[in-house]
């Protein structure tokens, strides 16, 4: 099958066309990196001009003797709780050693 002249003119402007999608294709993942990057920066610069929010500084105070206490104390609950629970499990422990340490004494025998 021969290509006639009118064919080889057609073919050379889809050649053109199909080169330049292809370099469109190749170039699409830089362009959008970089704009990508540009907004990033814009944020950043955007962030850095903002005023901080100061709503939840506005309403601390400085806390008193008695709220120290009870802070305190809280931990001092937490360490209690955390022992009566380690003790627990101690006695837990125990419980199935003399359970399984009672296993095998006596034999059950059906004539």
């Amino acid at each position: 099958m021969s290509i006639k002249p009118v064919d080889m003119q057609i073919v050379v402007q889809k050649a053109y066309e199909v080169a330049k999608n292809a370099a469109s294709e190749q170039t699409r993942p830089n362009i959008q990196q970089q704009q990508f990057s540009q907004i990033l920066q814009k944020d950043a610069a955007k962030q850095e001009n903002q005023v901080l929010n100061t709503f939840n500084t506005s309403f601390n105070k400085v806390s008193t003797n008695e709220k120290r206490k009870d802070k305190r104390n809280s931990g001092d609950n937490e360490k209690a709780k955390e022992q009566q629970e380690q003790e627990q499990q101690q006695q837990e422990d125990k419980q199935k050693e003399l359970c399984c340490s009672l296993k095998g004494r006596h034999v059950d025998i059906k004539i």
